[in-house]
């Protein structure tokens, strides 16, 4: 029997829901198809995956169609001597991922496959080229080095038929030809009909079979589960494989899908595991709700245990303060929030009533507060109260009344006086007056006050008789008089007493004032005589105009000072101000003369006598600074100092730099009229002779027959043929109008005397030493060659050109 050749092709492709007038599969049954349809494991299969990545598959099924493959090869060992796998994957283009058909390292294992080649297989999208992907396929298990005895198998996943590259017939013709298993797996219903979907992979043949048909990826990711033989969430098996999975206890769980063992199974939260391993699953029970029995009662609380509700109120005469009303028993076994918590119900704050007091009470549920009456006060009402649960007090304030005497006990007045009692009772603490008539005064007490005596009101003292009112004794003010003289020795109620002022002062305050009742006079202004006249400047200086000393900017300023006089006799003080137009300007010095700077001064002497009555004497300084126009700095040259002042009287000094000579003065003074004596000069270059170029010598950089300016250098240098002697190559005019260095010398280049050669002669060159540019030549005697002549010259380096002649025999 020849060698079995099988090769696996993998397409996913997404189809219609039937192929070959066959419906979709469960994924239970794909999976046990497929796994009855792949060759025999552990022993040598070359497998090939080609991966659709276009566009319409996109990222996350690209990652579900590798999770695929790899549960593919869960069935298959990866080794160098039994299953090796290589990836090609097509969008618009295809490409080889990775190829480990011809390797025979010992990473050629599945551990190396998992961790460093299909991790590196990434997503791009674009068109679905089947075809290209075949074609690599093709290529690789025709290259040197793959088993010709493995079993050969393609596996091709797309969720599309091709729009890129053409129809992959012929090429999926040619591998099935080469002995390939061809697989195909179709993915939705987008593009593939049943035809070009089982176009991609074998017939069915003894069972197997090799064209599957998923509707979309979900569906590939579940058949990809059952393909490893894992069980879904919430149910276990002890190995992988075919085998049935089992259900978890009630209320447990499995972290996710595979689950091995039913140590996998977890109770879910809110229950506790019973026994090991797990035999079944407890709710989880909370503690007792902690909470104030006095202001709490529980309405329903259940048994405590997971999802339990517990629900709370306040009890009479307790209101909400914190906490929840309704507790849940959460999964780890505490109430899901705090319980609840009363407090005393408020009532209103309680006032003292007036004239009363209250005891230090609170105003909650059950509180009772008591109140008690002032001094000479009685109470009207409960004296105590509480607090109840409707949040009122059970009895109302109570009032404190004021005890009383009668007025009618009082005594009638005597003459000039008149009892002051409204209505018939006064209350204790208040008393009832007999008041004087106006201009009278009481001689003794005249008030009777309500007193309490034995708990009763009662008066107290007795009226006396009244006298007139007087007021105190009047002063003359200083310069002035108060009259009638009566007015300065105590005058009676209702006397009125007149001022007046000595000549030249004014009076200040009332004219008059009357004594009033009570003995008060009828002002408490005081009257005074006062000075309001100004003081008089006896001189006061005119406007001054100076100007600036010279080279300054300041004049030094005199004037007499003003004197002032005043009425009163008294010398004025004299205050003087010096402003400008910005402001006051402080002087260290206010005596003239002083020293002012350029500008406009307004000087203020002010008077003042003892009343604060002014005078003032202003007049104005003017001081002028005489300017020139600023000289400039001759090009070339300098002024000293730099820039110069420009002030009168200030001097200018110029020089020119090295190389240049001054036309023009070398100073300037600017003069009182704002003129400098001279104008600036000027710096003119200095000039040396022209240059002529020496025998045998070439010049540049400074031709022509004109001087040359300062600073300019001529080189020099010997012509062809010639060499320095002596001499300066490069001339500079200087500062003084000469040049630097000397004349060049050059002398005509010798070359050494040639000897003639051996059996031949030479002529025109017969000298010791021969000049540039000397042709010697040789000749060969008869029967010598060559026959011909050579030349030689004597070159600019001193050296002959050419060679020598040597003459030969015949």
């Amino acid at each position: 029997m020849g060698t079995f050749v099988v090769m696996s092709l993998l397409v996913i492709v997404a189809v219609f829901p039937s192929v070959g007038g066959q419906s979709a599969k469960p994924p239970s049954v794909v999976a046990n198809t497929l796994t009855a349809s792949l060759p025999t494991p552990n022993r040598a299969i070359d497998i090939i995956f080609a991966l659709d990545r276009s566009g319409s598959v996109g990222s996350s099924n690209y990652n579900k169609i590798i999770d695929f493959m790899k549960a593919v090869l869960s069935h298959f060992s990866v080794a160098p001597s039994t299953t090796r796998v290589a990836v090609v994957s097509f969008g618009t283009d295809a490409k080889v991922e990775f190829d480990l058909l011809r390797s025979t390292s010992n990473d050629n294992n599945k551990c190396e496959l998992l961790r460093t080649y299909i991790p590196t297989i990434k997503y791009t999208g674009g068109g679905t080229n089947t075809r290209g992907a075949l074609k690599h396929a093709l290529a690789l298990l025709k290259k040197p080095g793959v088993r010709s005895f493995s079993t050969k198998v393609i596996f091709t996943i797309t969720d599309g038929y091709w729009n890129v590259g053409g129809d992959p017939a012929q090429v999926v013709s040619e591998l099935q030809n080469r002995g390939v298993y061809m697989y195909a797996f179709g993915i939705g219903g987008w593009g593939v009909n049943n035809y070009r979907l089982s176009g991609l992979g074998n017939n069915e043949s003894d069972g197997h079979e090799y064209v599957y048909l998923c509707l979309d990826f979900n569906i590939l990711s579940e058949v990809a589960r059952r393909f490893k033989g894992e069980c879904s969430k919430d149910t276990y098996k002890d190995t992988l494989g075919p085998g049935k999975c089992k259900n978890c206890p009630t209320h447990s769980e499995t972290s996710g899908t595979g689950a091995t063992s039913k140590t996998d199974c977890q109770c879910k939260a809110g229950y506790y595991r019973v026994g090991d391993p797990i035999e079944r699953c407890e709710p989880v029970t909370c503690h007792e709700p902690v909470y104030d029995n006095n202001a709490v009662e529980a309405v329903s609380c259940g048994t405590w245990t997971f999802n339990d509700r517990c629900s709370l109120e306040c009890k009479s005469g307790y209101e909400y303060s914190s906490g929840e009303r309704v507790l849940t028993c959460e999964s780890s076994g505490s109430w899901n929030a705090v319980p609840l918590s009363c407090e005393r119900v408020t009532c209103p704050t309680l006032t003292a009533p007036q004239d009363g007091s209250i005891s230090t009470c609170g105003n909650r549920y059950g509180d009772t507060c008591t109140f008690q009456c002032d001094y000479s006060f009685k109470l009207s009402g409960s004296a105590t109260t509480t607090c109840t649960a409707a949040k009122t007090w059970s009895h109302p304030t109570p009032i404190c009344n004021k005890l009383l005497c009668r007025n009618s006990e009082i005594a009638d007045p005597f003459p000039n006086a008149n009892r002051v009692c409204s209505g018939s009772h006064t209350e204790v603490g208040n008393v009832c007056s007999v008041t004087c008539n106006t201009g009278y005064k009481p001689r003794l007490e005249q008030t009777s006050r309500c007193s309490v005596v034995n708990g009763a009101g009662e008066w107290q003292n007795l009226p006396r008789a009244c006298e007139v009112d007087k007021c105190d004794p009047l002063t003359d003010p200083s310069d002035g008089t108060v009259s009638p003289v009566v007015c300065k020795m105590s005058p009676e109620y209702n006397r009125q007493c007149t001022y007046s002022c000595d000549k030249q002062y004014t009076l200040h305050g009332p004219t008059s004032k009357t004594c009033e009742t009570g003995g008060v006079w009828s002002s408490t202004a005081a009257s005074s005589c006062r000075d309001e006249m100004d003081p008089t400047f006896l001189n006061c200086p005119d406007d001054i105009s100076a100007v600036a000393q010279p080279m300054r900017t300041e004049a030094n300023v005199l004037w007499i000072v003003p004197t002032a006089t005043d009425n009163s006799g008294s010398t004025p003080t004299v205050d003087v101000v010096i402003t400008t137009s910005l402001g006051p300007v402080n002087f260290l010095q206010r005596t003239p003369p002083i020293w002012f700077e350029e500008g406009q001064y307004t000087v203020t002497y002010t008077a003042t006598d003892r009343e604060g009555n002014r005078a003032t004497c202003d007049f104005s300084i003017l001081v002028e600074v005489t300017r020139c126009i600023l000289l400039s700095t001759p090009a070339n040259g300098k002024t000293t100092p730099n820039p110069c002042g420009v002030f009168r009287g200030f001097r200018c000094d110029f020089s020119c730099d090295s190389g240049y000579n001054l036309v023009g003065d070398v100073e300037s003074t600017c003069q009182d009229d704002g003129s400098w004596s001279s104008p600036a000069p000027t710096c003119q270059v200095v000039h040396c002779s022209s240059l002529s170029a020496p025998p045998n010598t070439a010049m540049s950089g400074c031709y022509g027959t004109r001087s040359q300016p300062y600073g300019k250098v001529c080189s020099f240098d010997c012509i062809t043929g010639y060499k320095i002697k002596r001499g300066t190559r490069s001339r500079q005019c200087l500062a003084d109008g000469s040049w630097s260095g000397n004349d060049l010398e050059c002398e005509v280049v010798t070359c050494p005397n040639l000897n003639k050669p051996a059996h031949g002669t030479k002529s025109g060159c017969n000298n010791a030493q021969e000049d540039y540019n000397t042709v010697c030549t040789f000749y060969c005697n008869k029967g010598y060659s060559p026959k011909t002549s050579i030349k030689r010259t004597c070159q600019q380096n001193g050296t002959w050109s050419g060679s020598a002649l040597t003459c030969a025999g015949q």
